[in-house]
C-alpha cells in the first residue's frame, strides 16, 4: 500500500463495499493495514433496490465486517428502474456524499485487472480514442474526494481465491452475466483470451497509457490553465501550438471539468469545435459554452441545459458540481437570469444554483491519469 501510494496517509479512509469477492478482499487488506497503521477505516454499502433482495445482501455485508471488527454504514438508495450505468453514477454520488459528511478525503474502491481489460474492450468497441484506451487511472478525484483504485494489477481470479483461503463468503450479483449488458459480452468475450492474448492486450494498454501520460506531460509544460468555479480558460494561443490530438484532448478535459459528463465525449464532437473556434467566437458541446475572446478560450457550463431539481437534501449533488450542505426548501434552479457586470464572472455564475448560501462548488483539478503499470514517461539518454 505504502508503495503504491506515495502521500501522506490520513487518519481516516473509507472504502465501498458491494459483497463481493473484490471489494471484500480489498476491504480485509485494507482493515489489516489500517490496524498497523493506527488508521480508522469505514466502510460503506449502496442498497441500491436494484434487485428485491439487495437490502438482505446489504445487512449480510454489514454482519460480515462487524466479524472483523469494522464499521460499515448502509446507503439506501432507490434505483429500481436505473440502468447499470446510471446505478453506478449513482452509487458514486452516494458514496462521495458521504464521505464529504463524515470528513474522510480518500475512498478506495476494488476495481481490478479484469475491471480494467473490460472497460478498455468496450471502449475500443465504441471507438474510443488514446486518452480512453489507457484505461483506468489507479488514483483520481471526483468531486473534492480522492478515489484510489489499488487492485487494478490482480486478476479477479486472486482475490476469489484470497476469499476461499480465508473461507470467506461473498455475494454474486446475477446481472454480471446478464447477455443484454455491454459489461457481459465483455466479460464474456475475454474468458476466451488465451494466456498470451491477455497479455498482448495488457501491453497495449500499457502503451495507451505511456502516450496518455506523454501527452499530459507535454500539455502541462505549454498551457498555462487556469480553473475557478464554473470556468476553466486558457490562451487560444498555446491551443494552437498543440498537436492535433492534444489539442482534443485539452478541450476534452475542459468540457468534463464543467460539466462533469460520465464518459469523454466524442472525437467527432472535439473536431467540429476545434473548427468552430477557428472560425468563429463561441460553440457549444459537450453540456459547455465554449467563447474565444481577448485571446483566451473560456470554456463555461451551458446553464439553458441544467434541468431545474426540486429540493435537494443534505449531501447530495446539484448538476454533479455543487455540494449541498442543507437541506434545500425549494427548487434549485440556475442563476442565469441574474446580470453582473463582469463578462467572465456572468458566464461562470450563470450556472450556479439558486441556493449557493447553503452549498460550495467541487472544483476538481483538471484529470491526472496515475497508471497502474508503473509507466515513466523519463526518456532515457
Amino acid at each position: 500500500m505504502t508503495q503504491h501510494f506515495k502521500f501522506p496517509w490520513p487518519r481516516r479512509l473509507a472504502v465501498a463495499v458491494s459483497g463481493g469477492p473484490d471489494s471484500l478482499c480489498l476491504t480485509w487488506w485494507l482493515a489489516r493495514w489500517a490496524e498497523e497503521n493506527s488508521v480508522e477505516l469505514l466502510a460503506l454499502t449502496v442498497d441500491h433496490g436494484l434487485r428485491p433482495q439487495s437490502g438482505q445482501e446489504a445487512q449480510k455485508v454489514v454482519k460480515w465486517l462487524k466479524e472483523w471488527g469494522l464499521e460499515c454504514q448502509i446507503l439506501s438508495l432507490s434505483l429500481a428502474q436505473a440502468s447499470p450505468q446510471k446505478a453506478r453514477q449513482a452509487r458514486l454520488r452516494a458514496l462521495i456524499g458521504q464521505c464529504h459528511q463524515r470528513g474522510i478525503k480518500d475512498l478506495f474502491l476494488a476495481h481490478h485487472q479484469d475491471d480494467l481489460l473490460e472497460t478498455v474492450w468496450m471502449r475500443q468497441q465504441q471507438g474510443s480514442g488514446p486518452k480512453g484506451l489507457a484505461g483506468i487511472s489507479s488514483l483520481g478525484f471526483y468531486h473534492g474526494i480522492r478515489l484510489c483504485r489499488p487492485l487494478l494489477a490482480l486478476r479477479k481470479q486472486e482475490l476469489v481465491d484470497t476469499l476461499q483461503q480465508l473461507k470467506q463468503p461473498f455475494i454474486t450479483d446475477p446481472s454480471n452475466s446478464h447477455p443484454k449488458y455491454t459489461r457481459s459480452l465483455a466479460r464474456k468475450a475475454l474468458q476466451e483470451f488465451s494466456s498470451e492474448q491477455r497479455q498482448a492486450f495488457l501491453q497495449e494498454i500499457k502503451g495507451y497509457t505511456h502516450r496518455r501520460l506523454e501527452a499530459e506531460e507535454r500539455i502541462k509544460a505549454m498551457v498555462p490553465l487556469e480553473q475557478g468555479a464554473g470556468y476553466v480558460t486558457f490562451p487560444f494561443s498555446a491551443l494552437q501550438e498543440l498537436m492535433l490530438q492534444d489539442q482534443q484532448w485539452l478541450l476534452l478535459h475542459g468540457l468534463m471539468s464543467q460539466s462533469y459528463c460520465a464518459h469523454p465525449c466524442k472525437r467527432t464532437l472535439m473536431i467540429n469545435l476545434l473548427t468552430q473556434l477557428n472560425q468563429k467566437s463561441c460553440a457549444t458541446g459537450g453540456g459547455c459554452l465554449v467563447y474565444k475572446k481577448r485571446g483566451q478560450v473560456y470554456i463555461f457550463r451551458e446553464w439553458k441545459r441544467i434541468l431545474p431539481q426540486a429540493c435537494l437534501q443534505p449531501y447530495t449533488f446539484w448538476d454533479s458540481r455543487f455540494l449541498v450542505l442543507e437541506k434545500s426548501f425549494q427548487p434549485v434552479l440556475p442563476l442565469g437570469l441574474y446580470k453582473q457586470d463582469c463578462w467572465v464572472q456572468t458566464q461562470a455564475r450563470a450556472s450556479f444554483p439558486n441556493i449557493s448560501a447553503i452549498c460550495y462548488p467541487i472544483c476538481s483539478p483538471m484529470p491526472s491519469f496515475v497508471s497502474s503499470f508503473g509507466v515513466s514517461t523519463r526518456v532515457s539518454t
